[in-house]
């Protein structure tokens, strides 16, 4: 039976077991799509043993298809991509395994562009792949942003051991294309906190996603309401999706542009307030867009005054340097144009220039760039599981609606 498709977050189902048991998850992102073969056993501490036994990833997000069918064609082409996973590790057979696919942002934006409509056809293409596949249908649909920081505290919390150990908690900072998520532990309860875990051990967790201020949104954003978007740039003609023959890079003027773009989103300075004393106290780990212009563009993990060498290294590498200049030196591979622009928005979202700047303003050696946790890289479907497992949550239908920031 076809199941049926909630566009928000999905109704979760009560679970109580689970043994040696695998569970497919994709993670539907705006520049790509991962899919996951999980292995999971429950274990006495309540604390289930989940393991990625594969991972695969393409370049064909679901918010950019032409299709929904070309959506099913996607989903179908994963699934098969993971079959030889699925034969090695898990034995209950495919009709017993699970295959749950939520997106994120990049359909959240497609939903206000298209049209609920647009959206079930597309996520019942991604039903019919799974079933002609011979798998169980699990959630499909698309996530609340609050959901997605959530899951993805969860996974680092879970990763670093802290919910097993019962240790301080790293809060998450999670830049994605379309979309960023804030999320950290906090003695207070209401609406915006989430309870994470079962009876054994018990986190609240404030998260809050804003929709239009992931890295390229922000960069669209700034280079579509500031005349002098070209302030964000080298000198010198690039390879991107314009040319620009810009005067180069300056540092105030680029800054001054995102403060234009972040104009709207006072509530950012405000996260603090929710709980002073513990944001103050967390550190934070920087997650997907985050390490990436730290580490691969400039060079540097250590958290140690990152919010002072910033300004400095964004100097260095940027102002009087023309895009030819800069791309004589290797930064694996990233989209070299783009970088100047994207660090500046970075360090404006993590820290501001000003203390009246809407910005999170992390204290300065509380930011831990990382690809991976204990040499695993995290992804927020990790949590997701581990929520399914130790506390499925129920929402309301106001909540399965929900409002994306």
């Amino acid at each position: 039976m076809r199941k049926k498709i909630l566009i928000g977050l999905l109704m979760m189902i009560s679970v109580t077991t689970y043994a040696a048991q695998c569970w497919l998850a994709v993670d539907a992102g705006s520049t790509g799509n991962r899919i996951f073969v999980y292995k999971i056993k429950n274990q006495p501490t309540g604390i289930p043993d989940i393991k990625v036994k594969y991972m695969y990833k393409d370049f064909a997000p679901l918010a950019k298809l032409n299709s929904a069918a070309d959506a099913g064609s996607v989903m179908s082409d994963l699934l098969n991509k993971a079959s030889d996973a699925v034969n090695k590790n898990c034995s209950e057979g495919k009709p017993n395994i699970k295959v749950s696919v939520l997106a994120t942002a990049g359909m959240r934006n497609l939903e206000k562009e298209a049209g609920s409509e647009v959206i079930k056809a597309i996520y019942n293409a991604i039903v019919t792949a799974i079933e002609n596949a011979g798998f169980a249908v699990g959630d499909v649909g698309t996530l609340l942003g609050k959901y997605e920081g959530v899951y993805a505290w969860i996974g680092a919390n879970y990763l670093n051991d802290s919910l097993k150990n019962g240790g301080g908690s790293y809060g998450i900072v999670e830049m994605g294309g379309a979309s960023s998520q804030i999320a950290f532990s906090t003695k207070s309860t209401g609406e915006t906190t989430e309870v994470v875990g079962g009876n054994s051990h018990k986190d609240y967790v404030y998260s809050i996603s804003y929709l239009g201020l992931g890295q390229n949104d922000a960069r669209i954003s700034m280079r579509n309401n500031n005349h002098t978007w070209t302030d964000c740039y080298p000198s010198g003609n690039y390879q991107g999706d314009v040319l620009v023959n810009s005067t180069g890079y300056n540092l105030d003027g680029c800054i001054n542009n995102y403060k234009t773009v972040m104009s709207d989103y006072s509530s950012l300075k405000e996260i603090r307030n929710i709980d002073i004393k513990k944001f103050n106290k967390t550190n934070f780990y920087g997650l997907s867009s985050i390490p990436g212009n730290l580490i691969n563009f400039f060079w540097i993990s250590d958290p140690t005054k990152i919010k002072e060498k910033w300004k400095a290294i964004l100097g260095d590498k940027c102002i009087g340097k023309s895009y030819d200049e800069m791309n004589k030196i290797k930064y694996n591979e990233i989209a070299l144009s783009e970088q100047c622009a994207n660090a500046t928005y970075e360090y404006m979202f993590l820290y501001g220039n000003e203390d009246t700047d809407n910005s999170l303003h992390i204290a300065d050696g509380k930011l831990f760039p990382v690809f991976t946790i204990n040499g695993i890289e995290l992804n927020w479907t990790l949590g997701y599981l581990y929520q399914k497992i130790t506390n499925p949550y129920k929402p309301t239908a106001e909540e399965i609606v929900g409002k994306n920031h």
